[in-house]
């Protein structure tokens, strides 16, 4: 199994929302996708200083289907609207876990 990790940091000038509206167009691509297995993402709860705002786990049975989904137009739409405009640091990691 494929686990797809990414950690984002929004524009301090963001608008109010940029945040919940970027887990809202993730979260729909579950749909979307039929490759996705699994998905978890949500906003940072603020526990500890410095984390970052947004987090997104995707699961996939293989790379091949990870390539499908990274570029997927569904996606990438999400991608362009929803997170490039607002997203000033961006970290992704793509991870073997036994499955």
């Amino acid at each position: 199994m494929v686990r797809h990790v990414v950690l984002m940091r929004f524009r301090q000038s963001s608008p109010p929302g940029t945040g919940a509206a970027a887990v809202q167009g993730l979260q729909a691509l579950a749909a979307e996708i039929p490759e996705i297995q699994a998905m978890s993402t949500g906003l940072d709860l603020g526990v500890v200083p410095n984390g970052c705002d947004l987090a997104l786990v995707v699961d996939f049975a293989s790379s091949a289907d990870y390539l499908v989904y990274a570029h997927h137009p569904a996606h990438l739409r999400v991608v362009e609207e929803l997170i490039d405009p607002f997203v000033v640091q961006r970290e992704r990691a793509q991870i073997a876990v036994p499955g």
